[in-house]
């Protein structure tokens, strides 16, 4: 008879050992999925800097007019605008090309 038990034991055994592995496998697999599921709206949350754009006109030419573009600058530094982060400058003169 202590053989019959020792293999149901040992039966036994094998069946929670079995049970233990998938278990397991199901939780790497739930965990990877959630990964996976985290990951892909991570990358759509971000969105991209708004980047302000100013025209700035002159009559006179960018070398002439240049200590009034940098008062311009300086001021809008002083605000938290800091050009080519996230606002753009455009300088255009009036002068005939």
């Amino acid at each position: 008879m202590e053989g019959v038990c020792s293999a149901q034991v040992q039966a036994q055994n094998k069946h929670s050992g079995g049970d233990r592995d998938a278990m397991k496998k199901n939780v790497f697999c739930l965990a990877l999925g959630a990964m996976l599921f985290a990951l892909c709206f991570s990358a759509e949350a971000q969105q991209p800097k708004k980047v302000f754009r100013i025209g700035y006109l002159s009559i006179t030419d960018a070398a002439t007019d240049s200590p009034r573009a940098e008062g311009l600058r300086l001021a809008l530094r002083e605000l938290g605008y800091i050009e080519g982060q996230n606002i753009a400058i455009e300088y255009r003169d009036a002068s005939v090309r």
